[in-house]
């Protein structure tokens, strides 16, 4: 069995954001369980259930849980300790991981905002000096960067910035990404 991975997105724009740029590389889906600030991590986790059993039947043989911590207030690695045990809990395989981007996506495209307010110039207000923004708010950050003239459209404009992002970039400045990165660079 060839090595595959499969990877499991919590909403729209990650989805979107990952589609765009690993479509042609992963099965990637959409967790359809319950979402927002009432959801608990075990709601979380028992909806992911489904995605796993159809990723392992379309043979994907690791599987990435990608979620977002935006609305917790619990440190990133934290959370993705508790996801990891959850999982674990509930039965899931070694093969299954958890990754989440420190607070979500869009720190992830800030993390190469350098390069990419010079390949994206009708989004942002000039070329930008790269910053820290692990941990931040990515989306008013990020809204605060663009041209008055554009409204972020967090499907469609994330999933071009996440395609135009550099890799080694968005490594060295986001400690989450490079966690993601660690995972998935076995199967690229």
């Amino acid at each position: 069995m060839r090595n595959r991975l499969g990877i499991i997105v919590g909403g729209q724009k990650d989805f979107a954001a990952l589609k765009a740029r690993f479509g042609a590389v992963f099965e990637i889906l959409k967790l359809d369980g319950p979402r927002g600030h009432g959801v608990t991590p075990g709601d979380i986790v028992a909806a992911t259930k489904k995605q796993i059993a159809i990723l392992n039947a379309l043979g994907a043989s690791e599987i990435l849980v990608m979620l977002d911590c935006e609305n917790t207030t619990v440190p990133c690695e934290k959370s993705v300790k508790e996801f990891t045990l959850l999982l674990r809990t509930m039965g899931a395989a070694e093969s299954v991981q958890v990754t989440m981007p420190d607070r979500m996506i869009e720190n992830w495209y800030l993390a190469d905002i350098a390069y990419l307010s010079k390949k994206r110039k009708t989004f942002f207000r000039g070329v930008l000096k790269q910053k820290n923004y692990e941990g931040k708010n990515g989306r008013t950050v990020l809204k605060r960067l663009l041209h008055k003239s554009v409204t972020y459209n967090e499907v469609i404009h994330g999933a071009q910035m996440f395609k135009t992002i550099r890799f080694s970039a968005a490594k060295a400045n986001s400690r989450s990404f490079s966690s993601f990165y660690a995972i998935i660079k076995r199967f690229l």
